[in-house]
């Protein structure tokens, strides 16, 4: 007989709905906390299992992934993921990674490092201005900005460029609206609007995916037309569109996914890193000590990341406290099994780093930053720790996204000392990113 993994009842589901409407983080903490590590729910036809238990997540992730569908669980995305990557399956999805994974070998890295340092160089000039009228800088929109930039001259063109306002705000837009709530209020207004056919409400988000697309494909169409040089990402699909093994579809999907994956998640990232250490300011000073010490350039080249071991430690302590993807859903394709328990066909399967990196049973003193965890012999479980996934689909660019990281928040600590202004709201917000509510603000004092 089948163990039953804990439940709750409907009357309570519906009852902490009013943490649902709050923020979708609330609700799913409320049931991990109350009933254990992993928790069923269903409400109707819909079935979900809450799932914090490191055993379970590798046999989803790793032992029995082909079982347990990405794309079935991103349908909310489809408008902005659809026909790239993200919403591929197995033969085609190995095909599209062979594509695209050489645009994040060491070499393509090394090739674009002038851009990276040429758009740093420009954000030390703002911050100075702002360091000498006593000005506090917003981190948030700052590093939004400016991985959108070195995103698109790095993976795109040296010489391309987009709309950073309209982008930012077209991402916003889409990332506000596949929240679950968001998602669902955007389901009943559509209804509405046939049952009563009529335009009362106009849903935003398809028209907003599509002015992204179309922002990405102007660039791939100067790629393709010789007005720029492709490089990164865009040379991969370009030559793979003009060898025939892509088609028009696959490119456009490919486009936007290179927005959405390569921008909002590094940014959040790299925010999360800053306030941690503006939060620990002594942390934030042997992380200095270190990069002054094997680094003269005013500017840190990408080849010396590899030798930090406390600023390192330190980073990887921020991904653990704070993943900008604080959830992420896979979908049962066949009926499953694991330690006795039967998973049904169909069920969303609910990973949460964020819970995971916060378990108590699996990391001590969780909620304390604490970068020694990460230095020594000590070896963390793989599936203790999930930043960027594990397993087959494990983040294709998080190579790179860790050294650019590591390399702007190095130059930017050796070059200021950041301390978290009066001004900051600590609340933050759990949409498809996690990053704070209301921006990162930071006095700086040059040094």
């Amino acid at each position: 007989m089948n163990k039953q993994f804990p439940s709750p009842p409907l009357s309570k589901i519906i009852s902490k709905a009013h943490l649902f409407l709050k923020d979708d983080l609330s609700y799913y903490q409320y049931f991990l906390e109350t009933y254990g590590d992993m928790v069923f729910m269903q409400l109707g036809d819909f079935e979900m299992l809450l799932a914090n238990d490191p055993g379970f997540i590798q046999h989803v992730l790793k032992t029995n992934y082909t079982n347990y569908s990405k794309p079935k669980a991103l349908r909310e995305l489809a408008p902005l993921l659809k026909d790239g990557i993200f919403f591929l399956e197995d033969e085609a999805w190995r095909k599209e990674v062979q594509i695209l994974k050489p645009a994040f070998h060491q070499s393509m890295i090394a090739l674009n490092e002038y851009v990276v340092k040429e758009e740093v160089e420009k954000t030390f000039r703002y911050l100075d201005e702002l360091a000498v009228q006593k000005k506090s800088a917003e981190l948030s929109s700052l590093l939004r900005n400016l991985f959108l930039t070195i995103l698109i001259r790095t993976q795109c063109s040296p010489a391309a460029s987009v709309d950073q306002k309209r982008m930012i705000h077209l991402l916003s837009v889409l990332l506000d609206g596949v929240r679950p709530i968001q998602f669902y209020t955007r389901v009943i207004k559509k209804e509405f609007n046939n049952f009563v056919n009529a335009g009362f409400f106009n849903d935003p988000f398809p028209a907003a995916a599509q002015e992204i697309e179309d922002m990405m494909m102007e660039v791939f169409y100067a790629a393709e037309s010789g007005k720029i040089e492709a490089t990164g990402i865009l040379s991969m699909i370009l030559t793979a569109y003009k060898d025939g093994k892509i088609d028009l579809a696959t490119v456009r999907g490919e486009m936007r996914n290179l927005v959405f994956a390569g921008m909002d998640t590094v940014a959040d990232s790299m925010t999360w890193f800053m306030n941690n250490l503006m939060l620990h300011k002594e942390i934030q000073n042997t992380c200095r000590d270190e990069v002054i010490k094997l680094s003269e350039e005013s500017i840190l080249s990408y080849n010396l990341i590899d030798r930090f071991v406390y600023f390192y430690a330190s980073f990887r302590e921020s991904l653990r406290l704070n993943p900008s993807v604080w959830a992420f859903h896979r979908m049962t394709l066949a009926e499953d099994s694991w330690n006795g328990y039967r998973i049904p066909k169909g069920v969303w399967i609910f990973i949460s780093p964020l819970f995971l990196h916060r378990n108590g049973k699996y990391w001590d003193e969780p909620m304390k930053f604490k970068p020694e965890r990460f230095i020594g012999t000590t070896i963390v479980n793989p599936f203790y720790y999930i930043p960027f996934g594990q397993g087959p689909h494990y983040c294709l660019g998080s190579r790179i996204a860790q050294l650019q990281i590591m390399q702007i928040t190095g130059s930017l600590i050796k070059r200021y000392e950041f301390t978290r202004s009066s001004s900051n709201n600590k609340k933050f917000y759990a949409g498809v990113m996690l990053h704070p509510a209301h921006g990162l603000y930071a006095d700086l004092k040059k040094i």
